[in-house]
């Protein structure tokens, strides 16, 4: 305070708190004397501002979802008042949302934290099939906060939502999600309770210290719903040298139902790509439906290490960071399933900028430890979260087979007692030509995904399980990963 004892360690800790506000991407202190007071000096804090939020716009069409449009900003200081604004909504045939959320980190002199959101979505999935299921979901929230110590926080939370499921025929059925779609239950009433430590000295680009949280959640038995989340997650960086940081993350999470209950399927985890482990395909990991796209399951176990350095190739790189990175993890359906034997593990090389509208990123990853039938995905895009925003595929510039060789292609549904049973398919005959040509494809490519590029873009990446040239015929499973 203002006239007391100058003291190095409290002067240090306040640099770092400013530090992890996230507001300044500089904090600077210095001293100057005071004319005619020998014995007392000025402090004096430099900052220079940083970019705290992002703003998002966004337009696309594709044939399976027509025209896409949506917007949104994250700004975590809005007005330079330290108060938190999300505000979001996108519009699509297959994806609306309509999202807000404020939160004020200094409610009163004591530092507690209140906050409010408010939501609307509706969500049909193309995932698992074609129209696989909908959720149109709406409600608010609640958040209040408080400090343990300068470290620490205790936060919690009470989320009210009404979620209304609508399944498929084939998603309805058996080995799907068959008593969850023939049920009823739509309130849920959940709250969470959250503790986390953090001792890094920077908010942006740590160089050392620590983030470990817990947190644990239920959905209240008011509710129709009954299951619990548990998750423990750990954030580390040491200096190595100068330039050069090594960074620790590590996650476990558990989530299930409790009362006879089971957990909804779409609170399930998923891992693969950003944010989870590199060098797989998105939400690709773990538990499989029949048809071969990814279920979820209730355990998440996920790790990883860096190596961080500025990108030293670029004059002006503050704001840019490139790293080398090992992943490793899986998802596993419970806990009972837990298999080390099943772990994956890839490695690569990741960038990362700052940008005037938000962070964003860019990898190239291969895997290590991986199992036949696996999607690979060696290069992708983050928007410096775990949001995917794009998939990428990296193709022969000549194709081994064209249009050229299907003498007639029909629309038909997936014959009952197979995996694509319900779903649209595509029937091509080939002349004898292409009926050879893919049975050397497949036969040689058991395992590794086929490209099949309309226009120049890549339609699907189909995995090929199993060789089948029967009938010089060709099945293209629409609803799932499946080649048949």
């Amino acid at each position: 305070s203002e006239g007391g004892l100058y003291a190095r360690s409290i002067l240090r800790d306040s640099l770092l708190k400013l530090r992890r506000l996230g507001y300044f991407s500089n904090v600077q202190i210095s001293t100057s004397e005071v004319p005619g007071m020998p014995d007392k000096i000025d402090i004096n804090f430099s900052v220079e501002e940083t970019q705290t939020g992002s703003i998002s716009l966004s337009m696309s069409h594709s044939n399976n979802y027509g025209i896409s449009f949506g917007a949104g900003i994250e700004e975590k200081n809005i007005f330079g008042s330290g108060n938190t604004l999300n505000a979001n909504f996108k519009i699509s045939e297959s994806f609306n949302e309509l999202g807000f959320y404020f939160m004020n980190p200094n409610f009163n002199d004591e530092e507690h934290s209140i906050s409010f959101g408010v939501f609307k979505r509706e969500i049909s999935d193309d995932d698992v099939a074609q129209n696989s299921y909908e959720i149109n979901t709406q409600g608010l929230s609640f958040g209040y906060g408080v400090p343990l110590s300068d470290s620490t926080r205790i936060n919690s939370s009470l989320e009210y939502s009404n979620n209304e499921v609508k399944c498929s025929s084939l998603f309805a059925g058996s080995g799907y999600e068959s008593s969850q779609c023939a049920s009823n239950k739509n309130d849920e009433l959940k709250a969470d309770i959250n503790w986390s430590n953090n001792s890094l000295n920077n908010y942006l680009y740590p160089t050392d210290g620590a983030k470990n949280s817990v947190n644990f959640g239920i959905a209240l038995p008011p509710s129709d719903y009954k299951y619990y989340n548990l998750s423990g997650s750990h954030l580390s960086y040491r200096p190595i040298n100068n330039t050069t940081t090594l960074k620790l993350t590590g996650d476990v999470s558990l989530a299930r139902g409790y009362s006879n209950d089971s957990l909804p399927f779409y609170k399930r985890y998923f891992g693969g790509g950003s944010g989870s482990v590199r060098g797989f395909g998105n939400k690709t990991l773990g538990p499989l439906y029949p048809n071969g796209s990814a279920k979820g399951g209730e355990v998440s176990i996920l790790g990883s290490a860096n190596l961080i350095t500025p990108a030293f190739f670029f004059d002006n790189n503050d704001k840019m960071r490139m790293s080398a990175f090992v992943d490793t993890g899986n998802i596993f359906e419970k806990t009972s399933n837990i298999n080390l034997g099943d772990i994956r593990m890839s490695a690569g090389f990741g960038f990362a900028y700052l940008s005037p509208i938000g962070p964003i990123g860019a990898f190239i990853s291969t895997p290590i430890l991986k199992k036949d039938g696996d999607i690979i995905e060696e290069f992708g895009f983050s928007n410096g979260g775990t949001e995917k925003m794009s998939e990428l595929y990296l193709v022969e510039d000549q194709a081994d087979l064209t249009g050229g060789v299907v003498e007639e292609a029909k629309a038909n549904l997936g014959p009952q007692g197979t995996t694509s049973a319900g779903q649209p398919i595509v029937n091509l005959s080939m002349n004898s030509d292409g009926a050879r040509k893919w049975s050397i494809i497949t036969g040689s490519n058991v395992g590794r995904q086929v490209a099949i590029v309309l226009d120049n873009k890549v339609h699907m990446a189909c995995l090929l399980y199993t060789s089948d040239a029967a009938d010089e015929g060709l099945g293209v499973d629409l609803g799932g990963r499946r080649i048949i």
